[in-house]
């Protein structure tokens, strides 16, 4: 220790000024005092820690550990936040431009999104059947993914129109089920290519479902229960 005492020096500049040495510096709350100790040739520095910035109280064990007025470094790892909207409901009308708490407001938008989605979703799961008593019937736009359920005891010829004529979107399924006895032939208008394995395109029997999907925008597909 001699040696480090005989090479440390302690100055006090602030802005390029040096300040005199002084016999005590003491920081505004008393939660440092640093003293000079001529005996030992040395500076003392002493630190209380106190609760309630100063106004007495044992120290919290994060307060103990700090000089009020310094910076202070938290772990991520363990930082917690929490934020609980005080007037959040699914139901209201949602404005982020008027309503003080933005992220009740965006809550409030989630919920409308996910409650529009769920319903789409129920409705393209759920199956919507057009009957055909004829012995013929051309799709329509309005035939996209639904079925038709053909109840003549004759043989009905279903004729699937060009895109040209109802723009279906690539993907489209259309659905066919012969409910009596008439055999269900599938067929394409001009320059639309119906295809099947086996070159099948007429129902096997009586409540056997066939489909017929849109592969390309003049390219249907024909599956299920199927014929020759």
């Amino acid at each position: 220790m001699a040696l480090l005492d005989s090479i440390f020096s302690v100055r006090f500049v602030k802005d390029g000024v040096e300040y005199v040495q002084r016999k005590t510096v003491e920081f505004i709350g008393a939660s440092v005092t640093i003293a000079d100790d001529p005996v030992n040739e040395r500076t003392q520095i002493t630190v209380t820690a106190t609760g309630g910035g100063g106004g007495g109280g044992a120290p919290d064990p994060h307060a103990a550990t700090h000089i009020r007025g310094g910076s202070d470094e938290l772990d991520a790892d363990r930082l917690q936040i929490a934020y609980v909207p005080t007037n959040y409901t699914r139901a209201g009308v949602v404005d982020v431009t008027t309503d003080p708490d933005q992220l009740t407001s965006h809550l409030h938008g989630i919920d409308s999104s996910l409650l529009d989605l769920l319903n789409v979703s129920k409705y393209f799961a759920k199956v919507t059947y057009i009957t055909e008593a004829g012995a013929s019937h051309t799709f329509i736009i309005g035939d996209a993914y639904k079925t038709i359920l053909c109840t003549s005891e004759t043989p009905v010829a279903l004729q699937i129109p060009a895109h040209a004529t109802v723009p279906y979107e690539v993907g489209t399924v259309l659905g066919f089920i012969p409910m009596a006895s008439g055999q269900l032939t599938v067929s394409g208008a001009g320059g639309v290519a119906v295809v099947s394995s086996g070159s099948e395109l007429k129902s096997a029997r009586q409540y056997g479902p066939i489909f017929a999907q849109q592969t390309s925008l003049d390219l249907w597909l024909v599956s299920g229960e199927k014929s020759a």
